[in-house]
């Protein structure tokens, strides 16, 4: 049979056989591109369990500095407002209680 005999039909069949023969050949060499990864339920619920543990930990967190923040600043409002805190951070020298005297009397 001459090449050019061969049907198209023939041609495909033979393709096939090729293709079937070097699948059963190489078949178990090649390893397929993605592997199933081995999953431990146990492994992730744990890994879940710890993060969820810890986002709770961090809201926690977060929380008691806002309520520090808010604490601290209705403690410097507090202060503002306080005409004996005023005095006391004045400075304490005999020279500048002598010149707040001199104001008040003057006033």
């Amino acid at each position: 049979m001459d090449s050019d005999e061969i049907t198209l039909e023939e041609k495909c069949e033979n393709l096939m056989n090729v293709v079937v023969e070097s699948r059963k050949r190489f078949g178990k060499i090649i390893k397929p591109k993605n592997q199933i990864p081995n999953i431990d339920v146990d492994l992730m619920r744990k890994e879940v369990d710890d993060f969820m543990a810890d986002i709770l930990e961090r809201k926690k967190r977060v929380e008691n500095l806002k309520k520090n923040l808010k604490d601290a600043q209705h403690i410097v409002l507090q202060l503002n407002k306080d005409k004996i805190g005023k005095k006391l951070r004045q400075p304490l020298s005999a020279e500048t209680m002598l010149a707040v005297a001199k104001n008040n009397q003057l006033t």
